[in-house]
Protein backbone atom coordinates (compact mmCIF):
# COMPACT_ATOMS: atom_id res chain seq x y z
CA UNK A 1 0.00 0.00 0.00
CA UNK A 2 1.25 3.27 -0.81
CA UNK A 3 2.17 5.68 1.83
CA UNK A 4 -1.11 7.49 3.27
CA UNK A 5 -1.33 10.07 5.35
CA UNK A 6 -2.50 8.49 9.76
CA UNK A 7 -5.35 10.48 9.77
CA UNK A 8 -6.34 9.02 6.18
CA UNK A 9 -5.78 5.30 7.45
CA UNK A 10 -7.73 6.36 10.75
CA UNK A 11 -11.66 7.80 9.35
CA UNK A 12 -11.03 5.20 6.33
CA UNK A 13 -9.29 1.91 7.96
CA UNK A 14 -7.06 -0.72 6.57
CA UNK A 15 -10.00 -2.56 5.17
CA UNK A 16 -11.73 0.13 3.30
CA UNK A 17 -8.35 1.50 2.00
CA UNK A 18 -7.33 -2.04 0.77
CA UNK A 19 -11.15 -2.16 -0.98
CA UNK A 20 -10.74 1.85 -2.84
CA UNK A 21 -7.37 1.06 -3.54
CA UNK A 22 -7.84 -2.12 -5.95
CA UNK A 23 -11.57 -2.74 -6.35
CA UNK A 24 -12.75 -5.60 -8.84
CA UNK A 25 -16.27 -3.21 -9.14
CA UNK A 26 -16.44 0.69 -8.82
CA UNK A 27 -19.82 1.97 -9.69
CA UNK A 28 -21.13 5.00 -9.87
CA UNK A 29 -24.78 6.44 -8.66
CA UNK A 30 -26.81 9.95 -8.12
CA UNK A 31 -29.53 9.90 -5.63
CA UNK A 32 -32.08 11.16 -4.43
CA UNK A 33 -31.24 13.00 -1.36
CA UNK A 34 -33.66 12.13 0.72
CA UNK A 35 -34.07 8.79 2.60
CA UNK A 36 -36.70 6.24 1.38
CA UNK A 37 -38.86 3.50 2.98
CA UNK A 38 -40.30 2.37 -0.82
CA UNK A 39 -39.19 -0.84 -1.06
CA UNK A 40 -39.82 -1.36 -4.54
CA UNK A 41 -37.05 1.23 -5.74
CA UNK A 42 -33.64 0.47 -6.19
CA UNK A 43 -31.30 2.11 -3.32
CA UNK A 44 -27.84 2.51 -2.44
CA UNK A 45 -27.50 2.22 0.97
CA UNK A 46 -31.43 4.08 2.02
CA UNK A 47 -30.98 6.75 -1.08
CA UNK A 48 -33.27 6.31 -4.14
CA UNK A 49 -30.83 5.51 -6.94
CA UNK A 50 -31.82 7.79 -9.95
CA UNK A 51 -29.12 6.83 -11.90
CA UNK A 52 -26.38 4.66 -12.85
CA UNK A 53 -23.57 5.69 -14.78
CA UNK A 54 -22.58 3.72 -17.56
CA UNK A 55 -19.00 5.09 -17.92
CA UNK A 56 -15.95 3.44 -15.55
CA UNK A 57 -14.79 6.40 -12.93
CA UNK A 58 -11.34 6.41 -12.44
CA UNK A 59 -10.09 4.82 -9.06
CA UNK A 60 -6.84 6.73 -9.73
CA UNK A 61 -8.90 10.09 -9.99
CA UNK A 62 -10.89 9.30 -7.40
CA UNK A 63 -8.12 8.14 -5.05
CA UNK A 64 -6.23 11.47 -5.58
CA UNK A 65 -9.28 13.37 -3.67
CA UNK A 66 -9.88 10.64 -1.45
CA UNK A 67 -6.31 10.22 0.13
CA UNK A 68 -5.72 13.94 0.07
CA UNK A 69 -5.47 15.17 3.74
CA UNK A 70 -5.68 18.70 2.47
CA UNK A 71 -9.76 17.78 1.81
CA UNK A 72 -10.52 17.16 5.26
CA UNK A 73 -11.51 18.38 8.35
CA UNK A 74 -11.42 15.92 10.47
CA UNK A 75 -11.40 17.97 13.95
CA UNK A 76 -14.90 19.89 13.29
CA UNK A 77 -17.90 17.96 13.07
CA UNK A 78 -21.19 19.35 11.44
CA UNK A 79 -24.60 18.84 12.54
CA UNK A 80 -27.72 18.20 10.67
CA UNK A 81 -28.96 16.39 7.92
CA UNK A 82 -27.53 14.72 5.58
CA UNK A 83 -28.62 14.25 1.64
CA UNK A 84 -26.45 12.89 -0.52
CA UNK A 85 -26.54 13.32 -4.36
CA UNK A 86 -23.85 10.72 -5.42
CA UNK A 87 -23.48 7.59 -4.21
CA UNK A 88 -20.03 5.08 -4.94
CA UNK A 89 -20.11 1.30 -4.51
CA UNK A 90 -16.75 -0.29 -4.52
CA UNK A 91 -16.24 -3.76 -4.05
CA UNK A 92 -13.01 -6.14 -3.72
CA UNK A 93 -13.87 -9.91 -3.89
CA UNK A 94 -16.69 -10.36 -1.18
CA UNK A 95 -16.23 -6.93 0.73
CA UNK A 96 -18.04 -3.43 -0.35
CA UNK A 97 -18.11 -0.26 0.78
CA UNK A 98 -20.59 2.98 0.12
CA UNK A 99 -19.23 5.96 -0.20
CA UNK A 100 -22.19 8.93 -0.36
CA UNK A 101 -21.17 12.55 -0.94
CA UNK A 102 -23.64 15.77 -0.20
CA UNK A 103 -22.47 18.64 -1.75
CA UNK A 104 -24.88 20.98 0.11
CA UNK A 105 -23.21 19.55 2.91
CA UNK A 106 -20.09 18.51 2.19
CA UNK A 107 -19.65 15.63 3.69
CA UNK A 108 -18.88 12.64 2.94
CA UNK A 109 -20.61 9.11 4.43
CA UNK A 110 -18.56 6.06 4.61
CA UNK A 111 -20.75 2.61 5.27
CA UNK A 112 -18.87 -0.55 5.29
CA UNK A 113 -19.44 -3.72 7.52
CA UNK A 114 -22.80 -2.23 8.66
CA UNK A 115 -20.84 0.98 10.26
CA UNK A 116 -21.30 4.30 9.66
CA UNK A 117 -18.98 7.55 9.86
CA UNK A 118 -19.12 10.90 8.70
CA UNK A 119 -17.02 14.08 7.75
CA UNK A 120 -16.27 17.04 6.08
CA UNK A 121 -14.54 17.57 2.57
CA UNK A 122 -15.00 21.35 2.35
CA UNK A 123 -11.89 22.03 1.14
CA UNK A 124 -11.97 18.79 -1.35
CA UNK A 125 -15.37 20.34 -3.09
CA UNK A 126 -14.50 21.54 -6.52
CA UNK A 127 -12.34 18.67 -7.27
CA UNK A 128 -15.12 16.34 -6.49
CA UNK A 129 -17.86 17.96 -8.80
CA UNK A 130 -15.34 18.10 -11.49
CA UNK A 131 -14.35 14.63 -11.02
CA UNK A 132 -18.25 13.41 -11.03
CA UNK A 133 -19.19 16.26 -13.43
CA UNK A 134 -16.71 14.83 -15.88
CA UNK A 135 -17.86 10.94 -15.04
CA UNK A 136 -21.79 11.69 -15.10
CA UNK A 137 -22.13 14.78 -17.52
CA UNK A 138 -25.93 16.58 -17.06
CA UNK A 139 -27.15 13.70 -14.66
CA UNK A 140 -24.97 15.64 -11.87
CA UNK A 141 -26.35 18.60 -10.49
CA UNK A 142 -25.85 19.81 -6.81
CA UNK A 143 -29.17 20.91 -5.23
CA UNK A 144 -28.25 24.61 -4.33
CA UNK A 145 -31.49 24.08 -1.05
CA UNK A 146 -33.04 21.46 0.97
Amino acid sequence: MPEIDPKIKQFYGEETLEILMGPTQLEIYTLESKASKDVATAKLNKYTIKHKSETGLSVQGLNAILFDVGIYDFEHAKRGMFFPEIGIKATKVEKSLVLLFDFFRNEILLEYAGKEKKTNFDLGRDRLIQLFQDNLGDKFTIQQTK
